[in-house]
């Protein structure tokens, strides 16, 4: 039957949904406790963590406390936890081992930040028997068939020997320094074969260095390839190994703020990576280029990684495209020319592109952006910062994991809205659109959709310098459209349309418009 807070695998697509979206997991490992890095990643555009605090022994009454206090912050947060129950599913079978790991799975298998449950690490390197793993999930499952299970890899020939216990595969190749990027599409095609693409499959990809077999961390570019690689070759997550700071793994801050970035560039292709529509063949010249096409909502997105540790000139040739005159780089704010299907472009050193072409004219909805409309990117369409809407300001709320990001996964109009995370009541953002001129004496019209992903979160709608109250908007589960209106007493320069969030929850916008009134 539904449960709240399930979390689904879509046999469509192998990636995931939560809460009826489709979610494609970025995040990173790192150690327990975690302190403040889920507020601080979270601002970043990461959705999960995967702490290591598993442990054989049962766990004191004070152990089980800060897990869940830290289990709620992440919830309250927006971000997942990729819970560990290593040490404790892979010892050997024993009355104490299943007391203990019953306890565990029963204290947090319904709590809203669970993510999944992380089975083992690497089995065939430690040696351990499948048959130990296969009985550990088989219990873990029969305890909570609400949330899947994974296990990693380091040496993904022997993956099908442990393919009983899992229900997502992810195996760790680190090739920096002493192999090519392209370990991990390899390992990728490998592992999507020895499943026969019918468990999703995560990708940890190598944010250490400089110690074991590893003389040094990936340089930025390289972990930008590594990642896309995986994306490309169809990995539905990423997992990066390891965050430890402030100087630990990775030391470099210009390699954790390319993983970030990558986080945020990953949202946005989520709807097409997750999308299970057919797309058209496309090939691309010189060897040496990656490339995916993927269709979601009548627009075709294209990936491309280059390999190689030098630039190209890339052609990329798609069939059956005839009508589309230009591919705009999502990433980039530029467009390419296409003719018949081909374009061209420069891919640089271990760089990658991401293009976005019409395949149909978009049908005209219900609302739209009307006449004498005076904010801009009303719709939050424009972000040439990937993840943060152009044209806005924000004010800065007293909790310092509340959150802003343009999300392409839920719209009232157009292909974005905005969303926004308040974790704690009072401490929200404000979010701030650009000023806009008011003349004396019109009056004015603000317009706003909004939703909620539950019942909760609130916030205030107001303009200044209009002669009209503040409106406490509490939004439900479906669009709802508020108004406020009310007149000018002086010209103004700069009035100030401000939402200040209260109520915790998650909250989503489109549609902010200020507009006269006609005839007033």
């Amino acid at each position: 039957p539904p449960r709240k807070h399930a979390v689904i695998i879509d046999n469509r697509t192998r990636g995931l949904l939560v809460d009826g979206l489709p979610f494609l997991p970025f995040g990173f490992y790192c150690i327990s406790p975690m302190g403040n890095l889920p507020e601080i990643e979270v601002t970043q555009g990461f959705t999960h963590i995967a702490p290591y605090q598993s442990r054989t022994e049962d766990l004191a009454p004070a152990q089980m406390q800060r897990i869940r206090a830290a289990m709620d912050r992440c919830a309250a947060l927006g971000m997942k936890v990729h819970y560990d129950i290593r040490m404790l599913a892979q010892a050997p079978p024993s009355p104490e081992k299943w007391k203990r790991l019953r306890r565990e799975v029963e204290a947090f298998r319904d709590h809203p930040a669970l993510l999944c449950w992380y089975l083992c690490d690497e089995p065939a390197g430690q040696g351990i028997a499948p048959a130990v793993l296969d009985e550990a999930y088989a219990f873990v499952k029969k305890l909570d068939p609400y949330h899947p299970i994974t296990m990693v890899f380091c040496m993904p020939e022997r993956m099908r020997d442990y393919s009983k216990g899992m229900d997502i595969v992810m195996a760790d190749p680190y090739p920096i320094p002493n192999r090519p990027v392209t370990l991990v599409s390899d390992w990728t095609d490998m592992l999507n074969r020895a499943v026969d693409f019918r468990k999703p499959l995560w990708i940890v990809p190598q944010a250490f260095g400089g110690g074991e077999g590893w003389a040094r961390e990936p340089s930025a570019r390289e972990e930008r390839a590594m990642t896309y690689l995986a994306l490309i070759h169809g990995a539905t997550g990423i997992q990066y190994f390891i965050r430890r700071p402030p100087i630990g793994n990775p030391i470099s801050s210009s390699l954790w703020s390319e993983c970030r970035r990558l986080a945020l560039e990953a949202a946005e292709m989520t709807p097409w990576l997750l999308s299970p529509e057919a797309a058209p063949a496309l090939s691309c010249s010189p060897l040496g280029i990656h490339v995916l096409a993927k269709v979601y909502g009548g627009d075709l997105l294209v990936l491309a990684v280059n390999a190689r540790n030098q630039p190209v000139n890339a052609v990329f040739t798609l069939q059956g495209v005839q009508d589309s005159a230009s591919a705009r780089l999502v990433f980039e704010n530029r467009e390419v020319p296409v003719e018949q299907g081909v374009f061209r472009d420069m891919i640089d050193a271990f760089g990658t592109r991401v293009y976005r072409l019409s395949l149909k004219k978009k049908a005209r909805g219900d609302v739209g952006i009307e006449p004498g409309n005076l904010t801009r990117n009303p719709s939050f369409e424009l972000a040439a910062n990937v993840g943060t809407p152009d044209g806005c300001y924000v004010g800065v709320g007293g909790d310092p994991g509340a959150s802003l990001f343009v999300d392409p996964r839920v719209a009232r109009h157009g292909r974005h809205s905005l969303r926004v995370t308040t974790p704690r009541e009072g401490q929200g953002l404000t979010v701030l659109p650009f000023p806009v001129p008011l003349l004396k004496g019109r009056r004015y019209r603000l317009s706003l959709w909004s939703k909620a992903a539950s019942p909760g979160p609130e916030f205030d709608m107001s303009v200044r310098g209009l002669q009209a109250d503040p409106v406490r908007v509490r939004p439900s589960g479906e669009w709802t459209r508020t108004v406020l209106s009310g007149m000018a007493p002086a010209t103004l320069r700069r009035g100030g349309i401000e939402l200040h969030f209260i109520g915790p929850g998650v909250v989503w916008l489109d549609l902010l418009q200020l507009t006269p009134i006609a005839g007033e």
